[in-house]
Order: C-alpha cells, then structure tokens, then sequence
C-alpha cells in the first residue's frame, strides 16, 4: 500500500506535464485545473485511488494514551484526496452556471461532473486537509514508528521524512500566498502567477515530497534491489 501510494504520487504530476508536452499544450493554472482538460479523468482516478488506498491504511497499533494514530490521519487524508476529486475546482477565470433562461449561453462554466454548485471552499478545503495530514504522516507518524527499532538506515530515513514534511509545508505556505496574491494582488501579482505557473509548481512540490516520503516507507528501493537480486542468481 505505501508503495502504491508513492508511485501514484509520482504518476499524478509526470502524467500531467507529459501530457502538455506531448500535446504542445501549455500547463494549466493548477493540477486541479487538469480536471476541464482531456486528463480530468486521470487526474479523478489517481486521487480517488490515493483516497482508497489511504482509507484502508491501518498502519501500526496506537499507544494507549495516542490521539494522533496512522489509521486517524489515513482516514482524513483518504476523505481529502477524494474531496479534491469529486469537488472540482472552477476555472480562472471563474464563471457561474447562469440562470434557467439563460442556459442558452454555452460559454459559462457548468461543470458536469462530480457534484455540482458546490462551493469552491470544499474543494480547497478537502486539498488543505490532505496535505496537513500528509505532513502530520511525515513529521509525526513515521519517525514516532521508525524510532522504534532504530538503526543506521531507519535513522537516515527519519531525516527523509522530516525533509518530505517540511518540504509540505512549505508547498501550502506558498500555496496560501499565491491564493492571497490572486486574490487581493493588483493585476501585475496575478498575471505573473498565473503566467509562471506558481500554484501548478508549488503543489507539484508538495505531491512530489508526498510521493518519495511513502516510497521511502514502503521500503521501495530495497525491494527493487530484492528483486534484481533475485534474477540475477
């Protein structure tokens, strides 16, 4: 599962700028903004994936006394990921469904799938929740299980989680001041985040620190050598 979880945090973003370059396309404003293009179906898949996936974590036992569990986070986590999915984000620049009488206008946004006329909050919400717990899981969950059974390999992987948690964080500090520049920033602001990509890069960042903190958990790099190994006698 933690395996799985790391390959599909890879494949998120390298299936989107593939598809921009191969296509000659230019990236979207977002990853979320991908769900109005032809990889929206990927985009929904990957993260409803990661969503299953997390739901059915369990992680280790709890202490006695542990609030914040490996199976608590996961659920949340799991809840966010899907919420991203099925609360798309509306487009830049933002338009409403417009009333019955004019439903004539085909050039307004009404998005026809997920549910609909959801407010965006639910939909930045649910992407916020996902990644505090993905930092909750770095920071917190995994040294706390790795210190365990401590040796020189698992205290080196301790620092990659720690790096991966922070490196979240970071990416929803950012995030938040992007958001404020866009939307309280004179036009100069948001043209060059918008223009530079600024939100699109700064969650591949956070997805990307997601990715390599449960590919270093699920021990992935011993397990290709494993495998090598084995073919190889």
């Amino acid at each position: 599962v933690r395996q799985f979880l790391g390959v599909l945090g890879l494949a998120l973003p390298i299936s989107l700028l593939l598809y921009a370059f191969l296509t000659n396309t230019a990236l979207e404003p977002s990853i979320s903004d991908f769900y109005h293009t032809p990889m929206g179906d990927v985009l929904v898949g990957v993260l409803c994936a990661i969503g299953v996936f997390l739901l059915t974590y369990k992680g280790y036992e709890p202490d006695a006394d542990e609030w914040i569990t490996d199976r608590r986070v996961s659920v949340a986590a799991g809840l966010g990921a899907i919420g991203v999915a099925v609360f798309p984000v509306f487009p830049q620049p933002a338009k409403v469904c417009p009333p019955p009488e004019f439903s004539d206008m085909l050039d307004y946004f009404c998005p026809n799938t997920g549910f609909t006329q959801h407010p965006n909050f639910m939909h930045f919400g649910s992407a916020g929740l996902f990644f505090a717990c993905l930092a909750l899981f770095c920071l917190v969950l995994f040294p706390k299980a790795q210190k365990k059974n401590m040796t020189k390999i698992e205290g080196a992987n301790i620092k990659i989680y720690k790096t991966c948690g922070y490196l979240i964080l970071l990416s929803l500090a950012l995030l938040v001041g992007t958001f404020l520049g866009v939307r309280f920033g004179g036009p100069d602001i948001q043209d060059k985040i918008l223009d530079w990509k600024l939100i699109f890069w700064f969650e591949v960042l956070g997805v990307v620190a997601f990715a390599i903190s449960w590919l270093t958990k699920g021990k992935t790099i011993g397990s290709i050598k494993s495998k090598i190994q084995a073919r190889a006698t």
